[in-house]
């Protein structure tokens, strides 16, 4: 049961101030304890209401152990903050967003993404499992008791182009025009967007993102800094750690992958270094919409 005097507080607080939406990907969770603490520190120091995570994985059977009723990381970091619902949908567990229970969620469902045919010998090596995988995005429908907001956590492909992740973000702009999921529409994970260029990254992630903005005009709100370093690519597989090492050595090439994009006015944003992967979280306070819509 939601605790009304904690969900009145909370809408109060974001129908006057704005509703704070973060997105990381969270590297696997190979630093899962380091998360959790980081996590902790994080959500009430920057009021988080809504966390979307990408790279989220099953707890390991002694992980699972210590915690009840936790199956994936992202539920152990939800058990952990409190007061949060964690929406994680079994057929793509990937992809989950924390929500807190202040809000109601109306609805949470997975849009799949259009897939590569094959991957080339490159994208063999440093895809894991070297085999092109089904890939979603997971649309949460929040609300209180004055208006709704659609919330599209996704982690675009790895490989490909960029005009195969565009592609990616207009299926997603498709099913919210579908559903006449057609505004306050908050869209954010990592893009993947790759740049040579660093001055001309973040035309790279307009461009990307445009179906979004034909769609609600929703445009990215985060500043274009840098969220990505192979330096702190820290998992297993062999290509990842070369990755890793030569960006150590100071040839690493950051970019901002991660990007938060809506068509509700950003009162704030910005992004926090967080050395347990190889992404920084973003996040951006966002004005809550007044009057509830229709359509």
């Amino acid at each position: 049961m939601v605790d009304v005097q904690s969900a009145s507080t909370s809408q109060e607080r974001a129908r006057d101030a704005g509703i704070v939406v973060a997105s990381h990907n969270t590297m696997h969770g190979v630093f899962l304890g380091d998360l959790i603490e980081r996590y902790r520190a994080l959500v009430p120091q920057h009021r988080v209401d809504v966390l979307c995570l990408q790279e989220n994985v099953p707890l390991s059977a002694e992980q699972a152990a210590l915690r009840a009723n936790a199956g994936t990381h992202a539920e152990l970091f939800s058990a952990e903050l409190g007061e949060f619902q964690c929406v994680c949908l079994p057929e793509h567990p990937a992809l989950a967003t924390l929500i807190r229970k202040a809000f109601v969620l109306e609805d949470a469902f997975l849009v799949p993404l259009p897939r590569l045919e094959r991957l080339n010998w490159l994208e063999r090596l440093y895809i894991r499992g070297g085999k092109v995988t089904a890939k979603y995005a997971l649309i949460c429908v929040i609300g209180d008791d004055t208006q709704r907001l659609t919330i599209a956590n996704f982690h675009l492909e790895t490989a490909g182009d960029n005009a195969h992740r565009r592609r990616q973000i207009a299926a997603v702009a498709s099913a919210l025009r579908e559903r006449g999921l057609l505004h306050n529409l908050v869209a954010c994970g990592d893009t993947n967007a790759f740049s040579w260029s660093r001055s001309g990254a973040v035309q790279v992630i307009a461009e990307l993102m445009q179906p979004l903005q034909a769609l609600a005009g929703a445009t990215p709100k985060t500043d274009g800094k840098a969220t990505h370093y192979f330096a702190r690519q820290r998992e297993d597989l062999l290509p990842h750690r070369i990755a890793c090492m030569v960006g150590r050595l100071g040839v690493d090439h950051p970019l901002p992958y991660d990007v938060i994009c809506s068509d509700l006015e950003a009162l704030k944003s910005g992004k926090v270094q967080t050395e347990e992967s190889d992404h920084d979280l973003v996040y951006a306070e966002l004005r809550w919409p007044q009057a509830r819509t229709t359509g």
